[in-house]
């Protein structure tokens, strides 16, 4: 994908540096190639069409790396080179990167961390990621990355997507939401959104998703106000629930929404 998006000089360039920390290995030429990526390519991202994206599929996996862009992969070959020269001290060299990372750098590092070795001792480097104040790079751990739903407890998890939701990511780019949502989360978002109606302010509808399968009386009676909301986007979030799970007390709302909706739809009316 670099060598057919980026220029022939730039592609030569990274194909001259992977030679040189393959046969002459030094820290100080990995973090110089690793700091002059950013220069030597641009900061696009790649057209997409079904074909390319099927490739990519198969080749990666569950990571999408069609959201990256020409740096963030050159980077990305630049520190899977780099850490096979680190045999049991990955996460020292990544640690270390991180800690003199710009930005840019780092959204690199988090958005790779399931293409490399060892992913699994990355994790406690991942969940203080959390912490950034930076949006774009919370954003490379939390968002298209299969890492979290592969490698993230339940409360680190959790509190991921609660940081996505008060900070207005888009929480749908989370993945494996039905599979990592649990009874915990549900609570949580429930009290939240009775804190956020005391205030006289409203909840995005997508952050509704994670309690589908872990409703209680409360989840309910929330569930029951909303489909009497003035906003269609609001009063559609008891009938996206319903789809998923058609408890009897959903089922005798007044509910009706277009069959084409689903939680996208709803998600992109509030941006």
């Amino acid at each position: 994908m670099l060598k057919t998006e980026s220029d022939d000089t730039s592609y030569a360039w990274l194909q001259g540096r992977i030679e040189i920390l393959e046969t002459s290995w030094s820290l100080q030429a990995f973090h110089l190639a690793f700091g002059l990526a950013g220069r030597k390519f641009p900061r696009r991202v790649p057209a997409r069409d079904n074909h390319s994206d099927t490739v990519r599929s198969k080749r990666f996996g569950r990571v999408l790396p069609f959201s990256w862009t020409l740096d963030q992969m050159a980077r990305t070959v630049l520190l899977i080179r780099g850490l096979e020269q680190q045999p049991g001290t990955q996460a020292r060299f990544v640690k270390d990167i991180l800690d003199t990372a710009d930005a840019w750098e780092q959204i690199a590092v988090y958005s790779s961390m399931s293409l490399l070795p060892a992913p699994e001792s990355y994790l406690p480097l991942a969940i203080h990621g959390l912490r950034t104040n930076i949006k774009p790079v919370f954003e490379s751990i939390a968002l298209h990355n299969p890492y979290p739903a592969d490698f993230f407890p339940q409360d680190a998890w959790n509190q991921m997507y609660l940081k996505a939701a008060f900070i207005e990511s888009d929480i749908l780019g989370i993945m494996d939401i039905p599979r990592r949502s649990n009874e915990s989360l549900s609570h949580i978002i429930l009290d939240y959104v009775h804190e956020r109606w005391a205030a006289g302010r409203e909840v995005m509808p997508a952050f509704w998703y994670a309690t589908t399968h872990y409703l209680t009386e409360g989840h309910l009676a929330a569930l029951q106000k909303l489909a009497e909301h003035k906003e269609q986007y609001q009063r559609a979030v008891p009938a996206m629930i319903c789809k998923d799970n058609p408890v009897p007390a959903l089922l005798e709302l007044p509910l009706s929404i277009p069959d084409s909706w689903d939680w996208h739809t709803i998600s992109q009316s509030t941006n």
